[in-house]
């Protein structure tokens, strides 16, 4: 759980607040699999002077990842290559 700033040039007032859960499973020494979900939601603010007519003030994000990882070390220090897909769906 968090908060989220955004710019003024969003329109949006500050404070909204976003989630996320994610899992992740090692498969050997090297290869790792995360997965994501995460939604954020926020509010315009002055909607209907931005979009004269608007019936809505609320927007929102979701979104799921899937990421896979090959770490080319098993030391504290762990660079990898990623490869993922992932889906955002918006209203």
């Amino acid at each position: 759980i968090g908060g989220a700033s955004l710019d003024s040039d969003r329109n949006t007032r500050d404070g909204d607040v976003y989630q996320a859960i994610g899992f992740g499973k090692f498969f050997g020494d090297h290869l790792s699999v995360d997965f994501e979900y995460d939604e954020f939601e926020a509010t315009y603010r002055d909607y209907n002077v931005a979009v004269p007519g608007a019936t809505y003030d609320n927007w929102k994000l979701s979104t799921w990842g899937l990421m896979g990882r090959y770490h080319f070390t098993d030391n504290a220090f762990r660079p990898f290559i990623a490869l993922g897909l992932g889906r955002t769906t918006h209203r």
